[in-house]
């Protein structure tokens, strides 16, 4: 058990994910230069590699028409969704902002309905009230 545990130590110290998330984290404790050198970078790693399996619309569209030509908005989305969470995630989520945050989760988990949490983001924002809005309902979540 032990050296499965040193196992997976391992594999995370040398994961791309876990480099961003640690570039993040300190960029939320530096200055404003560093939280841009981290979104350059997270461009460079999330920029690279499989996205992620493709949205059941866009593997339709393909069975239907092979020649169709694939828009890779799609995938750019996620790309993007995943660096706003990882920001989210290790600066705050007043660092993405609500609406951000809102279409990254869209993106990220397609076919559910995100009108009321928008609407409900929307207004903590307007209120001055996102960022304990945010920690509260993540607090109710685990």
């Amino acid at each position: 058990m032990a050296s499965c545990t040193g196992a997976l130590v391992w594999v995370m110290r040398l994961s791309a994910a876990q480099h961003l998330v640690e570039a993040a984290h300190t960029a939320a404790d530096a200055g404003e230069e560093e939280q841009d050198a981290f979104y350059v970078k997270a461009g460079q790693v999330v920029g690279r590699g499989h996205a992620g399996p493709a949205h059941p619309e866009v593997v339709r569209r393909v069975l239907e028409d092979p020649d169709a030509e694939l828009d890779q908005g799609e995938d750019r989305r996620r790309r993007r969704a995943a660096v706003s969470m990882v920001a989210a995630a290790a600066m705050g989520a007043g660092e993405v902002g609500g609406e951000r945050l809102v279409d990254a989760l869209a993106a990220l988990m397609p076919g559910l309905d995100w009108t009321n949490v928008a609407a409900s983001v929307r207004q903590a924002e307007e209120a001055g009230e996102f960022g304990g809005r945010i920690r509260t309902w993540a607090a109710a979540c685990i």
